[in-house]
């Protein structure tokens, strides 16, 4: 009965919490973007000389396993109110930087805009692209097993749609969730659609999963969905002046954002579990990029996943929208015990809770 009545009040603050941040794009309160100013130029044209824009291995991996393209260029909800719109990104296309956007940052756009449903091994699946984080699935011996829900129910629920239209139409057996921040937990109720017995799917999070999330959305919620907006430009519209990327992902969803408590936490540094028949070893990675977090290695696919303490953009300390300060020496220790933990494993591919994934042991090792 508690956790029903802690999963609803959550729930009610998120709603107003999303409430408030549509209120803000309907009100479209930004001012007339300028011109660049030759400093900027300047600025901008002289990073072609620090990168090296010729290296297309980036791009190889983006587009590698391609399946299918998203079913939803545009997603409503409930009222018919557009929560994404992948016409937007219309702008972002395979020629150089305007002269307003930084080129490193338009590369990134360009390795963002690749939305739709990726093959990363036999057995596991992604859908990219439609919202700011990524959804994976991994299939068991019975279900489907989801790693992180995005951020909505309404995108949750298109990339279901996308994988079901492409593979075997099978019922979700477990939800494991990566770490405490919105953007991977707030599909969770869509995808509790999808079960055969949904009061009884197991939900697998970090320790101290639901503390976090309401330090985080309900003590602060306000504060830094106000701030955020400064952070990544949520009130601009998508233009060669405007919003380009956030650096990794499109740009969050608008939608229903839901919450569910975990029935299961992992309490141990390293856990070993097996879900749906399939071999799991958890590594506790607390106070890294999220103060709830955790990496796994699926041993059945050999697919490391490093949630959100790696990928392919540089990660920042402090986040100037309020969230926790990063502890940057248990941030460096968490990947080091990562390569410890799970370097002497087969690993095919890893993967991350945003972007596109990096194949082989001799290339993952490194990046990490």
């Amino acid at each position: 009965m508690l956790k029903k009545i802690y999963s609803k009040v959550i729930s009610i603050f998120l709603l107003l919490f999303i409430l408030l941040i549509s209120t803000f794009y309907a009100k479209n309160v930004y001012s007339q973007a300028m011109p660049p100013t030759m400093d900027t130029i300047k600025s901008n044209e002289k990073i072609y000389s620090e990168l090296n824009f010729n290296d297309k291995q980036d791009f190889n991996d983006a587009h590698k396993g391609f399946i299918a393209p998203l079913i939803h260029d545009q997603i409503k909800n409930s009222k018919g109110d557009i929560i994404w719109d992948r016409d937007q990104y219309s702008i972002i296309n395979d020629g150089p930087a305007p002269l307003s956007v930084n080129p490193s940052l338009w590369r990134q756009a360009q390795l963002l805009d690749t939305p739709g449903l990726y093959k990363v091994v036999d057995g596991v699946y992604q859908i990219r692209g439609q919202d700011v984080s990524v959804m994976t699935i991994v299939e068991g011996k019975t279900g489907l097993i989801v790693l992180d829900t995005l951020s909505t129910i309404e995108t949750a629920k298109a990339a279901m749609e996308l994988y079901y239209a492409n593979r075997p139409k099978k019922p979700v057996s477990a939800v494991v969730i990566s770490h405490s921040h919105a953007d991977h937990f707030g599909g969770v109720k869509e995808i509790l659609q999808y079960a055969l017995k949904p009061e009884k799917l197991p939900i697998i999070a970090p320790l101290n999963f639901s503390k976090e999330v309401v330090n985080e959305n309900f003590l602060l919620g306000n504060i830094m969905s106000r701030r955020a907006g400064y952070m990544v430009g949520n009130l601009l519209s998508v233009n060669k002046k405007g919003y380009v990327t956030n650096g990794i992902g499109p740009r969050i969803s608008t939608g229903t954002i839901s919450f569910l408590p975990p029935t299961i936490e992992i309490k141990d540094k390293v856990e070993t579990m097996e879900i749906d028949g399939i071999k799991f070893k958890f590594l506790l990675t607390l106070n890294t990029e999220a103060p709830s977090e955790m990496h796994s290695y699926i041993n059945d696919y050999k697919t490391l996943v490093v949630a959100e303490n790696t990928g392919h953009t540089m990660h920042n300390f402090y986040t100037l929208r309020g969230a926790k300060t990063r502890d940057a020496s248990e941030w460096i220790k968490a990947l080091d015990d990562t390569i410890k933990l799970f370097g002497k494993e087969e690993i095919e591919a890893l993967i991350t809770a945003h972007s596109w994934p990096l194949w082989g042991k001799t290339r993952v090792i490194p990046f990490i």
